[in-house]
């Protein structure tokens, strides 16, 4: 057990109950009661990433071509009524060149369809999540094509595409008020984290948490990321760049246009080390590492 500020007493590595054995599964995401991972693959003798789908308990890949990215995916309600889906980009062009489209999976009739409504020429999209039709969304640059002024950021998008800001974000979560999403820099030492959330009405861009990792001197409380929406709350990972770090689930109550913070608190049982981020559906967490895809129950929070 471990004694942290305030009085919260957390534990390490809660039960679990583990729902797919052995497959090293990337970027778990859950809603809906159904939920997703990445895995590694191999086709035509080259690797390929697919996507793997739980859903009423049963395990499978996705009905759709494998990916020869690595691609951002996240799961939300459709615009139908009950309906589930699932949105990723898929990418033409060069490993260095390459244009991004966000394409959508309906999970109940395994229909996929590119959202072509929100792509350009100019940029490639990064980093899609989607609540009912409404998508977030980051522009970059395509190597070779970078262009001066207004091309890239964080977007969002019905019918078109709305660029909310200037920051690129590595991660979003959005649903029907908010994004939630990360943002970062890097120097030859030194890496910057934030967990920002984004007003879809107004212009209120809000910091919720930061951190700094200094490269050559490891810790395990030196970075903030995979920022989740539920609950009321905005939820992310605290931990650090040492291979055996603890992953802390943390929180904080959406904030509201004036951008003032309410009580940060800490999950009361820390995950342990991490593949990458985590999902909360529901009171379940979802988590992944190179063992296999693990669910838990959602933690008690104590203030940080």
């Amino acid at each position: 057990m471990l004694a942290v500020a305030a009085g919260c007493v957390v534990s390490v590595a809660p039960a679990s109950t583990q729902v797919k054995v052995g497959e090293e599964a990337v970027r778990p995401v859950a809603y809906g009661g159904a939920q997703a991972w990445l895995r590694l693959d191999v086709a035509g003798g080259r690797q390929v990433q697919r996507l793997v789908l739980r859903v009423n308990g049963t395990v499978a890949d996705a009905p759709i071509k494998p990916f020869n990215n690595n691609p951002g995916v996240d799961l939300g309600p459709g615009t139908a009524p009950g309906s589930v889906v699932a949105v990723y980009t898929r990418c033409s062009g060069g490993i260095f060149h390459e244009r991004c489209s966000i394409y959508e999976l309906d999970l109940a009739s395994g229909r996929e369809r590119r959202v072509s409504a929100l792509a350009t020429r100019r940029a490639s999209i990064v980093e899609p999540s989607v609540w009912a039709g409404r998508y977030a969304f980051g522009r970059i640059a395509i190597e070779g094509r970078e262009r001066p002024g207004r091309n890239y950021g964080l977007y969002t998008g019905v019918r078109r595409a709305t660029r909310l800001g200037s920051r690129r974000p590595g991660r979003t979560d959005v649903d029907a008020n908010v994004i939630a999403y990360t943002d970062g820099t890097s120097s030859r030492t030194v890496v910057r984290y934030q967990i920002r959330v984004r007003r879809l009405r107004g212009k209120a861009d809000c910091l919720v948490a930061k951190s700094t990792e200094r490269l050559g001197a490891p810790r395990d409380d030196n970075t903030v990321t995979a920022p989740v929406l539920a609950w009321g709350y905005v939820y992310w990972s605290l931990s650090g760049s040492l291979g055996t770090s603890p992953v802390r689930i943390m929180r904080v109550p959406i904030p509201g246009p004036d951008c003032r913070l309410g009580q940060v608190e800490r999950g009361t049982v820390d995950l342990p080390p991490i593949s990458a981020g985590f999902a909360i559906d529901g009171t379940k967490v979802y988590y992944a590492n190179s063992a296999g895809v693990f669910e838990t129950d959602l933690p008690t929070f104590a203030p940080a």
